[in-house]
């Protein structure tokens, strides 16, 4: 996976492509020249870069239009804004992207190329929804940072229960998303990028322990529900 990232916070776009890099393999490079990331993104081509990831501050809204742009140059590679201002707090960074890319691009690139990258799109929301990232990320910092684990709650959690590890990145998820309905599938793709029928099973062994030690806590202010077919809610009080 080849990812070319638009950015006008250098040093810390370099810090998210080198957990891109260490946590999923992937090929990250950096630009913070619009006309340099065009130009690189149309020599490469679609057979080398998989995903481009602009950052709406870089591209300003200017006279260039990126989809425009690439059908000019019949040079269509799959395209989203990863910092933008138009994120509502409650949605799911991934999930955005991708009807974004959707609404522009499937008629170019097919659903199914599209669908493909979803589990890309979750890996890089994983790395900019963490706590050292996401406050210096310009527009999503103010505008998600409510959502994300106050440190103290959820470090207490971990350490009066010995939460390993796997079971606390579930845990950090769906209080990340607190209040809202997460399908298994979301969470088995950020977890172990793949869904798989082993995968649900050692998902509901994390869920059923999580939900045990919310159980056991003396001011029981963490709860997780099914809310409804294949899907869990945490909800704090």
């Amino acid at each position: 996976m080849t990812i070319y990232f638009l950015t006008t916070q250098e040093e810390l776009c370099r810090q998210i492509a080198q957990r891109l890099h260490e946590g999923f393999g992937y090929t990250v490079q950096v630009f913070t020249s619009a006309r340099l990331f065009y130009e690189a993104a149309v020599t490469a081509g679609p057979s080398c870069v998989d995903l481009l990831a602009c950052d709406y501050m870089a591209y300003e809204a200017d006279e260039i239009n990126p989809y425009e742009l690439m059908e000019v140059q019949e040079c269509i590679i799959p395209f989203f804004y990863y910092n933008t201002p138009y994120i509502k707090y409650h949605e799911h960074l991934s999930q955005s992207w991708y009807q974004k890319m959707k609404q522009h691009q499937a008629k170019h690139l097919g659903a199914d190329r599209l669908f493909g990258l979803l589990p890309a799109l979750v890996n890089i929301e994983k790395v900019l929804m963490a706590a050292d990232i996401l406050p210096s990320v310009v527009l999503l910092g103010s505008l998600l940072g409510a959502v994300m684990p106050p440190a103290s709650l959820l470090e207490n959690f971990k350490q009066m229960h010995k939460v390993q590890r796997s079971r606390f990145e579930v845990l950090s998820y769906l209080f990340a998303h607190k209040n809202q309905e997460i399908p298994e599938r979301e969470l088995c793709l950020y977890i172990w990028h793949e869904y798989t029928p082993q995968r649900v099973k050692a998902l509901y062994s994390y869920v059923s322990d999580l939900r045990r030690m919310c159980r056991e806590e003396k001011d029981g202010r963490m709860s997780i529900a099914r809310a409804g077919k294949k899907c869990y809610c945490l909800t704090v009080v």
